[in-house]
């Protein structure tokens, strides 16, 4: 704690030789702007995996958040944990289908909007826990 007249010149953190970091922002223009939304990260590979990891978001709310569930994933999902077969989400909303994706320890990339289209790799097909899946989303009708 500050007593009345100090004051913080430096703040030194040490660092962690194998962790890497990025920020990005989304907004109208790169500075003097408030942001639409943006996320940090800094993860720490160990043997080419992410060991740790630290996330936050910022402009999604009244304050920037961390989030521990992202932040865990790496941990509960180790290299060659097994195969999985990618579950079928044709047909749903975005969010129906990243969950059924989720519930099969899988992550997904959504392209477009709408309800699920297509997906990469297809349904049924084995692939290993973590694997990203691609969903391509079309209004319907």
């Amino acid at each position: 704690m500050l007593l009345p007249g100090e004051l913080v010149i430096a703040l030194h953190i040490p660092a962690r030789e194998a962790a890497r970091g990025s920020f990005l922002k989304l907004g109208a223009r790169r500075y003097l702007v408030i942001s639409i939304a943006m996320v940090a990260l800094i993860a720490e590979l160990t043997d080419g995996r992410i060991s740790h990891a630290r996330l936050a978001i910022g402009a999604c709310g009244p304050a920037a958040i961390r989030l521990p569930p992202a932040e865990a994933a790496p941990a509960r999902t180790p290299r060659g944990s097994g195969a999985v077969a990618v579950p079928t989400v044709q047909g749903l909303a975005a969010r129906a289908a990243l969950r059924r994706l989720e519930a099969a320890d899988l992550a997904g990339d959504v392209r477009g909007s709408g309800r699920v289209t297509g997906q990469v790799p297809r349904a049924g097909e084995r692939v290993e826990r973590g694997t990203r899946v691609r969903l391509t989303l079309a209004p319907p009708g």
